[in-house]
């Protein structure tokens, strides 16, 4: 269920359902050690940043969260776990595909790409776990 319940409350817009899940069981069950979290939680705060009711400062905050999640998610999963990695993209790619989320997308990916260059501590500790 675990591996469900994020996928199906993203495709209903439930962004902050998912932010609560996560904040509630992640100290209990380590939701940040699973990569369909931790890429789910990142593509709500985007999505949080992009709503048009959100306030500036809420807007922004919810926009560099995201961009520190998605660059945290790709540094901890960025290989050692592909069978179940694409296993999650095969199944939300629907949710990845929009024009809005590419570009951020690739915007933090060559964000990770310079800071393995700069070898990052936080690079190794994504190799080691």
């Amino acid at each position: 269920m675990l591996l469900l319940i994020d996928f199906l409350a993203l495709r209903s817009r439930e962004y902050h359902s998912v932010l609560r899940l996560y904040q509630d069981w992640e100290e209990h069950r380590n939701l940040s050690q699973l990569p369909n979290f931790a890429f789910s939680i990142a593509l709500c705060n985007f999505h949080l940043s992009q709503e048009d009711d959100t306030k500036p400062e809420e807007m922004e905050r919810h926009r560099r969260n995201a961009d520190q999640l998605l660059q945290h998610a790709l540094l901890m999963f960025p290989g050692s776990l592909a069978e179940l990695t694409s296993l999650y993209v095969g199944r939300t790619h629907l949710l990845w595909r929009e024009a809005g989320v590419l570009l951020w997308l690739e915007e933090c990916v060559k964000e990770v790409l310079l800071r393995v260059d700069a070898k990052d501590p936080l690079v190794e500790d994504g190799q080691n776990k």
